[in-house]
């Protein structure tokens, strides 16, 4: 095995890592009851008022959002990308079947933080593997260097606007998606960094 496909393969494993994170924190967070992102909160409604299903309408979200990246700023989509979309939803259903249901509104408040940490943490490690972002990081970022806006800025902007549809058309609005709105997006720019020091890539 040659030096690049070693590195290759190391970018490959944490990619797979920060996945197996990042879903099963989602996992966490939509276990705890709480109201999840503004995103995901919104898809849920549609499935609801128009009949079709969540996991379609998320895959069509999906798309949409690598065909705007890929427009605006192309480096953030790569084999990643595709991994994350294809892979998610193991441990994410791993991780909600594990789980289960509590009654508790402290436990599922605890659930729902530490499930909006692990996603966070996920996506970091995900971007700074560098083989491409999840969608909806790739879509933020995307914007953030095709418009030189900062990353946080965007990430509000977007979410607001998804807020602000789940107003328009009566959804609801739980204590975990304003988590989610208010920390997702920071935590991610806090873990980067984090990630950058804790795990090095030979150059």
């Amino acid at each position: 095995m040659n030096y690049a496909m070693k590195i290759d393969m190391k970018r490959l494993f944490y990619t797979v890592l920060g996945i197996a994170i990042l879903g099963a924190g989602v996992a966490l967070a939509v276990r705890a009851g709480l109201g999840t992102s503004p995103l995901d909160v919104l898809i849920e409604l549609l499935h609801f008022r128009i009949g079709i299903s969540v996991g379609r309408l998320t895959f069509v979200a999906q798309i949409l959002m690598v065909a705007i990246a890929l427009i605006l700023w192309p480096k953030t989509i790569g084999i990643g990308t595709v991994m994350a979309m294809v892979l998610t939803q193991f441990p994410l259903d791993l991780v909600y079947d594990l789980v289960g249901t509590h009654e508790s509104f402290y436990v599922n408040l605890f659930l729902c933080i530490l499930g909006t940490v692990l996603t966070a943490f996920g996506a970091a490690v995900i971007i700074h593997a560098g083989l491409g972002m999840g969608t909806y990081e790739a879509l933020t970022f995307s914007i953030s260097d095709r418009f030189k806006i900062k990353y946080l800025y965007v990430k509000y902007g977007l979410e607001a606007v998804f807020l602000l549809l789940l107003v328009l058309f009566h959804g609801t609005i739980g204590i975990g998606t304003l988590i989610s709105y208010l920390f997702l997006g920071k935590l991610i720019t806090v873990f980067i960094p984090l990630a950058e020091k804790w795990i090095v890539f030979p150059k």
